[in-house]
């Protein structure tokens, strides 16, 4: 390898962060229900225009990795934010149900393509340079910048919001543009090539290799899938509690300023805290960090529900650091981004499936019931998925680190 593409593979890294951080740059997440409000929408259709995208995710995220695999992680990743740019050009002229699914559809269809492939790019980046440091340090920084956007954002829409929602709204779609320029910049890495002669051979050999392989595996997805979706769930469920205690909207972007921080840091530490824990012990906070944020917010006053709401994000982190590293340490580079997206499929299923049974619970009887209910959800999960992966959480890694061990060149 040449000196010049080592260089441009070393950027790489740092480029993605940058690209997540411009990603997660969304200056309405902060206030968007108030926005949808505004607009007419009630908690349940709210709700629904997020199982839309939801259910984009789920119909496309598993063939989008596949096509990441397939024609690689630059052009997928370009494909990925002329979407994104597209989708907030539609939520800024949108002013009906009908217009906002239809962006969140586009939105959708930017992060299925997205989902997987800048991992991908990231990991096989640092994978083909001799020496590089691995896995929790990369996705730590990552989710660390991922975070830090969403914090940035929620500040400065938050402040926006209180003086017009609508302009908001405008800025975001401008913004929304951004990560197209740091793509161009992006050079695909090294990796073996998945074979283009059958698909059906190839899916059948990513089936076999997520759920065939290893037990710890199989608990490692479950767990990745499962407590992807508590934080997504939250956003939305956090911000109609506060609004139906008519909180002031710059005091929605302060909260999830803190929360995106709060996240930020959790995955960003997220080796340091393994270290003292262990990964027993990091395996069993993951599991358990859910439940007292659901359950704190609806049996809290507000304040102190907020609080609580810490406890999701301090979930997200961990999870997306130390489960993501699992994962795409224990897959080969010509099915990763696939891999990924199998992950991404599994989250989104979860919340399309719940995100409507909170709206309508929080629409028929109140919050209260509808954070509790999902406390109750969390611990039954807890159950089946986080308390198994605990318990084998000390035992060998899905598979040895092979950053060193075995770079890949690309036939």
């Amino acid at each position: 390898m040449s000196k010049t593409e080592a260089a441009a593979l070393r950027a790489n890294i740092g480029k993605i962060c940058w690209l997540n951080f411009a990603w997660t740059f969304l200056l309405v997440q902060a206030v968007i229900v108030p926005y949808f409000q505004k607009n007419g929408l009630t908690m349940a259709q709210v709700f629904l225009v997020q199982t839309m995208f939801s259910l984009t995710l789920c119909l496309l995220d598993v063939p989008m990795g596949y096509i990441s695999d397939l024609l690689g992680r630059k052009t997928t990743l370009l494909a990925a934010c002329a979407f994104k740019g597209l989708g907030g050009a539609a939520l800024a002229c949108s002013r009906t149900l009908s217009g906002f699914a239809a962006a969140y559809v586009l939105i959708g269809v930017a992060n299925s393509l997205y989902s997987g492939t800048d991992t991908a790019l990231m990991y096989e980046s640092c994978e083909a340079l001799p020496g590089e440091r691995a896995a929790t340090n990369i996705f730590g920084r990552r989710v660390y910048f991922a975070q830090t956007g969403m914090m940035a954002a929620a500040i400065i829409g938050g402040m926006l919001a209180q003086k017009s929602l609508e302009l908001t709204v405008i800025l975001n779609a401008v913004f929304a543009w951004a990560p197209l320029l740091i793509c161009l910049t992006l050079r695909d890495a090294p990796r073996r090539s998945l074979d283009r002669s059958s698909h059906r051979a190839n899916a059948k050999r990513v089936l076999r290799e997520l759920f065939s392989r290893s037990r710890r595996l199989r608990l490692v997805i479950g767990a990745a899938v499962l407590y992807g979706a508590a934080p997504v769930l939250a956003l939305f469920a956090f911000q109609g509690y506060w609004r139906s205690r008519n909180m002031p909207l710059a005091a929605f972007g302060a909260i999830a300023a803190v929360y995106s921080l709060t996240g930020a840091l959790s995955g960003l530490w997220a080796q340091r805290v393994q270290k003292r824990l262990g990964r027993r012990g990091v395996y069993l906070a993951i599991g358990v960090l859910p439940v007292a944020g659901f359950l704190g917010a609806g049996l809290a006053p507000v304040a102190a529900g907020a609080v609580f709401g810490l406890c999701l994000e301090l979930g997200r982190g961990l999870t997306q650091a130390l489960l993501g590293e699992a994962l795409n340490d224990g897959m080969s580079s010509d099915i990763r981004a696939t891999a990924n997206s199998v992950v991404s499929f599994g989250s989104r299923l979860a919340v399309a499936a719940l995100g409507p049974c909170f709206g309508a619970i929080a629409d028929a009887r109140g919050f209260s019931w509808a954070f509790s209910g999902m406390a109750l959800i969390f611990a039954l999960v807890f159950l089946v998925s986080g308390l198994p992966l605990a318990l084998e959480g000390d035992g060998e890694q899905v598979r040895e680190p092979r950053l060193a061990a075995a770079r890949e060149t690309v036939s």
